[in-house]
């Protein structure tokens, strides 16, 4: 998928998902996005797998909600 910088984003680790900021397509880590997180325990810029990276929408973020918390 492709992302500018900018772009809301979720990352879904699996075991949850946070939400953040798309910063870049950093070639030092392959495979790894650069994002800004800005919900979870550890915030910040950090690099998280490509595969795990999507862009945010209200329908992710309510499938993403329902599949983890079940709360839909």
């Amino acid at each position: 998928m492709k992302f500018k910088k900018g772009d809301k984003i979720i990352w879904d680790s699996g075991f949850g998902y946070e939400i953040g900021i798309f910063l870049a397509d950093d070639k030092k880590i392959m495979g790894s996005y650069l994002v800004d997180l800005h919900t979870g325990v550890v915030r910040g810029k950090t690099y998280k797998p490509e595969s795990e990276i999507k862009k945010s929408s209200t329908q992710l973020l309510f499938d993403l909600t329902n599949k983890y918390y079940k709360l839909a």
